[in-house]
Protein backbone atom coordinates (compact mmCIF):
# COMPACT_ATOMS: atom_id res chain seq x y z
CA UNK A 1 0.00 0.00 0.00
CA UNK A 2 1.10 3.58 -0.66
CA UNK A 3 0.76 6.35 1.87
CA UNK A 4 1.54 10.06 1.98
CA UNK A 5 2.02 10.13 5.73
CA UNK A 6 1.96 7.46 8.45
CA UNK A 7 3.89 5.21 10.79
CA UNK A 8 4.14 1.43 10.54
CA UNK A 9 5.64 -1.44 12.60
CA UNK A 10 7.17 -4.57 11.04
CA UNK A 11 7.66 -7.60 13.37
CA UNK A 12 9.74 -10.51 11.99
CA UNK A 13 10.38 -13.86 13.82
CA UNK A 14 12.82 -16.55 12.60
CA UNK A 15 12.97 -20.12 13.93
CA UNK A 16 15.71 -22.57 12.85
CA UNK A 17 16.55 -20.36 9.92
CA UNK A 18 12.96 -20.23 8.71
CA UNK A 19 10.59 -17.27 8.75
CA UNK A 20 7.97 -18.09 11.33
CA UNK A 21 6.19 -14.76 11.83
CA UNK A 22 5.63 -11.58 9.84
CA UNK A 23 3.44 -8.76 11.26
CA UNK A 24 2.83 -5.47 9.45
CA UNK A 25 0.78 -2.97 11.51
CA UNK A 26 -0.09 0.74 11.28
CA UNK A 27 0.38 3.12 14.25
CA UNK A 28 -2.14 5.90 13.54
CA UNK A 29 -2.58 6.59 17.25
CA UNK A 30 1.09 7.52 17.59
CA UNK A 31 0.91 9.78 14.53
CA UNK A 32 -2.13 11.57 15.91
CA UNK A 33 -0.57 11.92 19.34
CA UNK A 34 2.62 13.36 17.83
CA UNK A 35 0.60 15.84 15.74
CA UNK A 36 -1.34 17.00 18.81
CA UNK A 37 1.85 17.29 20.85
CA UNK A 38 3.55 19.38 18.15
CA UNK A 39 0.50 21.62 17.80
CA UNK A 40 0.36 22.08 21.56
CA UNK A 41 3.98 23.18 21.60
CA UNK A 42 3.20 25.72 18.87
CA UNK A 43 0.25 27.00 20.93
CA UNK A 44 2.40 27.36 24.05
CA UNK A 45 5.11 29.18 22.12
CA UNK A 46 2.57 31.57 20.59
CA UNK A 47 1.01 32.30 23.97
CA UNK A 48 4.46 33.04 25.41
CA UNK A 49 5.15 35.48 22.58
CA UNK A 50 1.80 37.20 23.09
CA UNK A 51 2.45 37.54 26.83
CA UNK A 52 5.92 39.01 26.25
CA UNK A 53 4.54 41.52 23.75
CA UNK A 54 1.77 42.49 26.18
CA UNK A 55 4.31 42.91 29.01
CA UNK A 56 6.50 45.14 26.82
CA UNK A 57 3.53 47.30 25.83
CA UNK A 58 2.40 47.64 29.44
CA UNK A 59 5.92 48.59 30.59
CA UNK A 60 6.15 51.35 28.00
CA UNK A 61 2.65 52.51 28.86
CA UNK A 62 3.57 52.64 32.55
CA UNK A 63 6.59 54.84 31.77
CA UNK A 64 4.35 57.22 29.83
CA UNK A 65 1.80 57.25 32.66
CA UNK A 66 4.45 58.14 35.24
CA UNK A 67 5.83 60.93 33.04
CA UNK A 68 2.34 62.31 32.41
CA UNK A 69 1.49 62.28 36.13
CA UNK A 70 4.75 64.08 36.97
CA UNK A 71 4.02 66.69 34.30
CA UNK A 72 0.49 67.12 35.64
CA UNK A 73 1.78 67.74 39.16
CA UNK A 74 4.02 70.51 37.81
CA UNK A 75 1.09 72.07 35.94
CA UNK A 76 -1.05 71.91 39.08
CA UNK A 77 1.69 73.65 41.06
CA UNK A 78 1.84 76.39 38.42
CA UNK A 79 -1.94 76.75 38.56
CA UNK A 80 -1.81 77.18 42.33
CA UNK A 81 0.74 79.99 41.89
CA UNK A 82 -1.45 81.71 39.29
CA UNK A 83 -4.49 81.37 41.55
CA UNK A 84 -2.55 83.09 44.33
CA UNK A 85 -1.44 85.89 42.00
CA UNK A 86 -5.05 86.43 40.92
CA UNK A 87 -6.27 86.51 44.52
CA UNK A 88 -3.63 89.11 45.42
CA UNK A 89 -4.51 91.19 42.37
CA UNK A 90 -8.22 91.02 43.27
CA UNK A 91 -7.36 92.19 46.79
CA UNK A 92 -5.51 95.18 45.32
CA UNK A 93 -8.57 96.07 43.24
CA UNK A 94 -10.78 95.93 46.33
CA UNK A 95 -8.39 98.20 48.25
CA UNK A 96 -8.10 100.63 45.32
CA UNK A 97 -11.89 100.78 44.97
CA UNK A 98 -12.24 101.72 48.64
CA UNK A 99 -9.57 104.43 48.33
CA UNK A 100 -11.14 105.85 45.17
CA UNK A 101 -14.57 105.92 46.77
CA UNK A 102 -13.17 107.77 49.78
CA UNK A 103 -11.29 110.60 48.03
CA UNK A 104 -12.30 110.32 44.34
CA UNK A 105 -9.00 111.85 43.23
CA UNK A 106 -7.24 111.51 39.88
CA UNK A 107 -4.42 109.56 41.52
CA UNK A 108 -6.75 107.06 43.17
CA UNK A 109 -8.64 106.58 39.88
CA UNK A 110 -5.37 105.87 38.07
CA UNK A 111 -4.37 103.43 40.81
CA UNK A 112 -7.74 101.69 40.49
CA UNK A 113 -7.40 101.27 36.72
CA UNK A 114 -3.87 99.94 37.10
CA UNK A 115 -5.05 97.42 39.70
CA UNK A 116 -7.95 96.35 37.45
CA UNK A 117 -5.63 95.78 34.49
CA UNK A 118 -3.25 93.81 36.69
CA UNK A 119 -6.16 91.66 37.83
CA UNK A 120 -7.21 91.06 34.21
CA UNK A 121 -3.71 89.96 33.24
CA UNK A 122 -3.53 87.66 36.29
CA UNK A 123 -6.89 86.13 35.33
CA UNK A 124 -5.71 85.40 31.79
CA UNK A 125 -2.58 83.66 33.14
CA UNK A 126 -4.70 81.70 35.64
CA UNK A 127 -7.09 80.61 32.88
CA UNK A 128 -4.18 79.53 30.68
CA UNK A 129 -2.79 77.49 33.60
CA UNK A 130 -6.25 75.96 34.12
CA UNK A 131 -6.39 74.95 30.46
CA UNK A 132 -2.94 73.36 30.76
CA UNK A 133 -4.03 71.34 33.81
CA UNK A 134 -7.17 70.19 31.98
CA UNK A 135 -5.03 69.00 29.06
CA UNK A 136 -2.63 67.32 31.49
CA UNK A 137 -5.46 65.43 33.19
CA UNK A 138 -6.82 64.35 29.79
CA UNK A 139 -3.39 63.00 28.87
CA UNK A 140 -3.17 61.03 32.13
CA UNK A 141 -6.71 59.72 31.62
CA UNK A 142 -5.85 58.57 28.12
CA UNK A 143 -2.85 56.66 29.43
CA UNK A 144 -4.95 54.90 32.07
CA UNK A 145 -3.68 56.75 35.10
CA UNK A 146 -5.19 57.20 38.54
CA UNK A 147 -7.32 60.16 37.47
CA UNK A 148 -9.71 58.00 35.45
CA UNK A 149 -12.23 57.47 38.22
CA UNK A 150 -12.49 58.26 41.90
CA UNK A 151 -10.59 55.69 43.90
CA UNK A 152 -8.06 54.60 41.32
CA UNK A 153 -7.60 53.08 37.91
CA UNK A 154 -10.55 51.23 36.32
CA UNK A 155 -10.25 47.66 35.09
CA UNK A 156 -8.41 47.54 31.75
CA UNK A 157 -10.38 47.02 28.57
CA UNK A 158 -10.41 43.49 27.14
CA UNK A 159 -9.17 42.30 23.79
CA UNK A 160 -9.67 38.75 22.52
CA UNK A 161 -7.93 36.48 20.06
CA UNK A 162 -8.43 32.91 18.99
CA UNK A 163 -5.89 30.21 19.73
CA UNK A 164 -4.50 27.86 17.03
CA UNK A 165 -6.49 25.03 15.50
CA UNK A 166 -5.19 21.50 16.10
CA UNK A 167 -5.56 18.86 13.40
CA UNK A 168 -5.11 15.12 13.33
CA UNK A 169 -3.87 13.37 10.23
CA UNK A 170 -6.24 10.81 8.73
CA UNK A 171 -4.34 8.53 6.34
CA UNK A 172 -6.41 6.45 3.92
CA UNK A 173 -4.05 3.94 2.28
CA UNK A 174 -6.77 2.53 0.04
CA UNK A 175 -7.48 5.88 -1.55
CA UNK A 176 -3.86 7.05 -1.18
CA UNK A 177 -5.08 10.26 0.48
CA UNK A 178 -4.31 12.18 3.64
CA UNK A 179 -6.94 14.38 5.33
CA UNK A 180 -6.65 16.90 8.18
CA UNK A 181 -9.48 16.78 10.70
CA UNK A 182 -9.83 19.50 13.34
CA UNK A 183 -9.33 18.16 16.86
CA UNK A 184 -11.43 19.54 19.69
CA UNK A 185 -9.64 20.73 22.82
CA UNK A 186 -10.13 18.44 25.86
CA UNK A 187 -11.63 21.26 27.97
CA UNK A 188 -14.06 22.69 25.43
CA UNK A 189 -16.43 21.68 22.72
CA UNK A 190 -14.71 24.04 20.26
CA UNK A 191 -11.75 23.44 18.01
CA UNK A 192 -10.36 26.83 19.06
CA UNK A 193 -9.91 28.47 22.46
CA UNK A 194 -10.78 32.14 22.98
CA UNK A 195 -8.12 34.04 24.96
CA UNK A 196 -8.57 37.37 26.79
CA UNK A 197 -5.78 39.93 26.96
CA UNK A 198 -5.69 43.22 28.85
CA UNK A 199 -5.60 46.40 26.79
CA UNK A 200 -4.55 49.86 27.97
CA UNK A 201 -7.56 51.79 29.24
CA UNK A 202 -8.50 54.79 27.11
CA UNK A 203 -10.71 57.35 28.78
CA UNK A 204 -12.70 59.90 26.77
CA UNK A 205 -10.51 62.84 25.82
CA UNK A 206 -11.34 66.48 25.29
CA UNK A 207 -11.12 67.88 21.75
CA UNK A 208 -7.77 69.55 21.03
CA UNK A 209 -7.54 73.29 21.51
CA UNK A 210 -7.79 75.35 18.30
CA UNK A 211 -4.53 76.97 17.28
CA UNK A 212 -3.73 80.17 15.43
CA UNK A 213 -1.20 79.27 12.72
CA UNK A 214 -0.23 82.94 12.30
CA UNK A 215 2.21 84.04 15.02
CA UNK A 216 3.02 87.56 13.82
CA UNK A 217 1.16 90.22 11.84
CA UNK A 218 2.40 93.51 10.37
CA UNK A 219 -0.23 96.20 9.78
CA UNK A 220 0.42 99.25 7.61
CA UNK A 221 -2.14 101.65 9.02
CA UNK A 222 -3.08 104.76 7.05
CA UNK A 223 -2.84 107.77 9.35
CA UNK A 224 -6.30 109.07 8.46
CA UNK A 225 -8.24 105.87 9.19
CA UNK A 226 -9.93 105.73 12.62
CA UNK A 227 -9.84 101.91 12.71
CA UNK A 228 -8.59 98.91 10.78
CA UNK A 229 -9.81 95.29 10.57
CA UNK A 230 -8.01 92.00 10.17
CA UNK A 231 -9.32 88.41 10.11
CA UNK A 232 -7.53 85.76 12.17
CA UNK A 233 -8.15 82.18 11.01
CA UNK A 234 -7.86 79.32 13.51
CA UNK A 235 -7.38 75.68 12.52
CA UNK A 236 -10.64 74.68 14.26
CA UNK A 237 -13.97 76.45 14.96
CA UNK A 238 -14.45 78.56 18.09
CA UNK A 239 -17.59 78.93 20.17
CA UNK A 240 -17.03 82.39 21.68
CA UNK A 241 -14.34 84.98 22.35
CA UNK A 242 -14.05 86.22 25.96
CA UNK A 243 -13.26 89.82 25.14
CA UNK A 244 -13.35 90.86 28.80
CA UNK A 245 -10.44 88.48 29.54
CA UNK A 246 -8.47 89.11 26.35
CA UNK A 247 -5.61 91.59 26.41
CA UNK A 248 -3.88 94.01 24.05
CA UNK A 249 -0.54 95.19 25.34
CA UNK A 250 2.74 96.67 24.19
CA UNK A 251 5.88 94.57 23.74
CA UNK A 252 7.13 95.77 27.13
CA UNK A 253 4.06 94.09 28.71
CA UNK A 254 2.34 97.43 29.39
CA UNK A 255 -1.40 96.99 29.03
CA UNK A 256 -3.04 99.42 26.61
CA UNK A 257 -6.04 101.19 28.11
CA UNK A 258 -8.80 101.80 27.28
CA UNK A 259 -9.10 98.49 25.32
CA UNK A 260 -8.42 99.52 21.71
CA UNK A 261 -9.88 96.47 19.97
CA UNK A 262 -12.89 94.22 19.42
CA UNK A 263 -12.89 90.55 18.37
CA UNK A 264 -15.95 88.82 16.88
CA UNK A 265 -16.36 85.31 15.46
CA UNK A 266 -17.73 85.42 11.93
CA UNK A 267 -21.06 83.50 11.87
CA UNK A 268 -20.49 81.78 8.53
CA UNK A 269 -16.90 80.74 9.25
CA UNK A 270 -16.61 80.01 12.97
CA UNK A 271 -12.86 79.47 12.66
CA UNK A 272 -12.47 83.12 11.59
CA UNK A 273 -12.24 85.93 14.15
CA UNK A 274 -12.55 89.51 12.92
CA UNK A 275 -10.37 91.82 15.00
CA UNK A 276 -11.02 95.57 14.83
CA UNK A 277 -8.27 97.88 16.04
CA UNK A 278 -9.27 101.43 16.88
CA UNK A 279 -7.32 104.69 16.60
CA UNK A 280 -4.88 105.99 19.14
CA UNK A 281 -2.30 103.21 18.80
CA UNK A 282 1.25 104.37 18.23
CA UNK A 283 3.73 102.81 15.87
CA UNK A 284 5.49 99.84 17.43
CA UNK A 285 5.21 96.23 18.57
CA UNK A 286 2.17 94.90 20.44
CA UNK A 287 0.90 91.57 21.66
CA UNK A 288 -2.70 90.41 21.40
CA UNK A 289 -3.89 87.58 23.69
CA UNK A 290 -7.31 86.17 22.85
CA UNK A 291 -9.22 84.05 25.34
CA UNK A 292 -11.87 81.87 23.73
CA UNK A 293 -14.23 78.93 24.24
CA UNK A 294 -14.15 76.08 21.74
CA UNK A 295 -16.44 73.32 23.06
CA UNK A 296 -17.28 71.24 26.12
CA UNK A 297 -15.42 68.54 28.05
CA UNK A 298 -16.75 65.07 28.83
CA UNK A 299 -18.61 66.48 31.84
CA UNK A 300 -20.30 69.23 29.82
CA UNK A 301 -18.12 72.10 31.11
CA UNK A 302 -16.91 74.78 28.66
CA UNK A 303 -13.40 74.35 27.31
CA UNK A 304 -11.33 77.54 27.25
CA UNK A 305 -8.18 78.28 25.29
CA UNK A 306 -5.80 81.14 24.55
CA UNK A 307 -3.92 82.32 21.47
CA UNK A 308 -1.21 84.99 21.29
CA UNK A 309 -0.36 87.06 18.23
CA UNK A 310 2.44 89.61 17.82
CA UNK A 311 1.31 92.74 15.94
CA UNK A 312 3.65 95.30 14.42
CA UNK A 313 1.96 98.62 13.58
CA UNK A 314 3.44 100.86 10.92
CA UNK A 315 1.82 104.22 10.17
CA UNK A 316 1.70 105.26 6.54
CA UNK A 317 0.57 108.59 5.03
Amino acid sequence: AETKRGKYTLDVAVKEGMLSKLAWTRADAQVTAEAIRASSEIAKSRLAEVKKDADDVEAKAEEKRKAAIAELKTLQSTLAEKELELNLASAEVTAAEKTNTADNSKESLTALRTAQLKETLARVKRDAATTAVTSGKAKVDQLGGVYNVAGGEPPPAKRVFWGPVLYRIVDDPKASTVALVAVRWPTTADTQILFDTAAVHKAPTDPPQPKLPMKELTIRWPAGDPQIERTLTFDKPLTAVALGQSLFRRADDTIVTPPPFDAVIEPSEKANVKVTLRGGLQTGAYELTLVFTYGKDKDGNPLDGTATLKINIERVP
